[in-house]
């Protein structure tokens, strides 16, 4: 792959010409001319990486010299380095800040943050989700999974002997692969699904293509993608079992179907209770778990989350930064904070998240009311036992719900304190027991649809009304008729 060789040595070349008259040593000019004949004679990208090692040397060599800084810079961000391009370009300011380029160079470090930024978002997107393996590359959007297709109706026909039935029978999930383009939170593009056998029947019900569109939630935690799905007929005939055959397959009507995503989060974290304050775009450490990780590295209240493994936080939507800070039990993460104006730097190894959080759900309730914490701390304990993950959907509804109507206003964070001190010993009842959960989840739904569809609930508590009225005055004639 070709690296525009040509333009590159000229970016370098114009910084380079002042540097010569600085007092250097030799051997730190020989490797800076190592290093951009090693870009003059770049062919790919891995002959790039041999002019870094050598602009590396000439930097350590000539520490106060601004030039190789420079140059790294312009090489790192060719070769997709990002983080490594803004800190060289930061020191070649440190040690030029009056150099003829230093505003173009202050640009190019914006530009790049708002690169780093939008791959920031695109890795906390990328990963499993329900299932589904979602991956994100610049703007482009693919996931693909199983899930169930559209209905199948099922009509044998069995002749004078058996006559025609009309069935519909259960499918097996089929893979639907979703390919498209990923704006901010919205999402279009072309969706397949692939062809499969309906077992019955065994007549085979053909590959589909059709554009969906889809939105990622506020939180990032959930993702929904619109599209048809074609309903199909299929006819077949048999007298005798092993003579069955498949006589034809015919498109019947077109529906328009929703799948639900939510984010799968790793098992692994290190133990901290984070609330997101939107004016300061910084998270905050609520508390952390006793002998946690955070605990055991010397992390405490009030310390704000700077950079994760090397890449800062702020402006990102609340679930990219919990996504940075989860992982498998057992790996390593760097994680930068900053305690009374000064930052330091702490490597944690992941622990098993549901080990440190069980003992400490109540407690995490009460103070997370109390402190307003938002929806990606402890909550909804009843819901996420009901659901059985916090970050199933209808939770993940629930929860906004909470966010945006009950903690902005004193009755409603009133109410979640109340809710927070006195569900976790109820829902570690319910959790406990199959048969209560569904009963739970049937008395949920109905209000996340509520949540969900203001108006249309709004519209049936307004019939239901207008029904029981005209029950309760047809019963008041019949009573005095009688």
């Amino acid at each position: 792959m070709k690296v525009g060789t040509v333009w590159l040595v000229g970016v370098l070349l114009v910084v380079s010409m002042s540097s010569w008259a600085q007092d250097v040593s030799e051997e730190a000019r020989r490797y800076m001319v190592r290093g951009r004949t090693a870009i003059e004679m770049a062919k790919t990208m891995d002959d790039l990486r041999y002019a870094v090692k050598e602009l590396e040397q000439a930097a350590r060599l000539a520490p106060q010299w601004a030039d190789p800084h420079f140059n790294l810079g312009v090489v790192q961000e060719k070769l997709g380095n990002t983080a490594g391009a803004i800190a060289s370009f930061r020191r070649y300011l440190e040690l030029a800040p009056e150099a003829v380029d230093a505003a173009k160079v202050r640009d190019k470090i914006i530009a790049l943050e708002y690169m780093q930024e939008r791959t920031a978002q695109a890795q906390a997107l990328s990963g499993n989700w329900s299932g589904y393996a979602v991956r994100v590359e610049g703007d482009r959007f693919t996931a693909e999974g199983r899930s169930r297709p559209a209905p199948v109706q099922v009509i044998f026909h069995g002749g004078l002997l058996l006559g025609d039935m009309d069935q519909q029978p259960e499918l097996p999930d089929a893979v639907h692969r979703f390919e498209g383009q990923i704006a901010g939170a919205v999402i279009k593009g072309i969706v397949t699904r692939e062809a499969f056998i309906e077992g019955r029947s065994g007549c085979e019900i053909p590959k589909e293509r059709s554009e969906f569109t889809g939105k990622v939630n506020d939180e990032g935690t959930q993702m929904v993608l619109k599209f048809p799905r074609t309903i199909y007929k299929a006819e077949w005939t048999g007298v005798f079992w092993g003579l069955e055959n498949c006589t034809a397959v015919n498109a019947k009507e077109t529906q328009q179907a929703e799948l639900v995503l939510a984010v799968s989060l790793p098992a692994g974290g290190v133990g901290i209770e984070l609330q997101f304050d939107t004016a300061d775009t910084l998270p905050v450490v609520v508390r952390t778990f006793p002998a946690g990780p955070a605990e055991q590295a010397g992390v405490h209240a009030g310390d704000r989350i700077l950079a994760v493994d090397g890449q800062t936080v702020r402006g990102l939507r609340n679930v990219e930064v919990i996504k940075r800070l989860r992982g498998e039990p057992g790996t390593s993460v760097a994680v930068r904070i900053e305690r009374n104006g000064m930052p330091e730097e702490l490597t944690l190894t992941r622990a098993d998240l549901a080990a440190m959080v069980a003992p400490q759900q109540a407690a995490a309730g009460a103070t997370a009311a109390k402190k307003g914490v938002s929806a990606t701390s402890s909550g909804c304990f009843i819901a996420t036992a009901a659901y059985g993950s916090p970050f199933e959907e209808h939770v993940a509804t629930l929860r906004e719900f909470r966010d945006r109507h009950l903690l902005t206003n004193a009755p409603g964070r009133w109410f979640v304190a109340q809710y927070y001190e006195h569900s976790p010993p109820l829902a570690d009842y319910i959790r406990e027991r199959e048969g209560l959960r569904t009963v739970v989840r049937g008395v949920l739904t109905p209000v996340v649809y509520a949540v969900r569809h203001p108006v249309w609930a709004l519209l049936a508590v307004v019939a239901l009304l207008a029904l029981l009225v005209g029950w309760r005055r047809r019963r008041n004639v019949v009573s005095r008729v009688v």
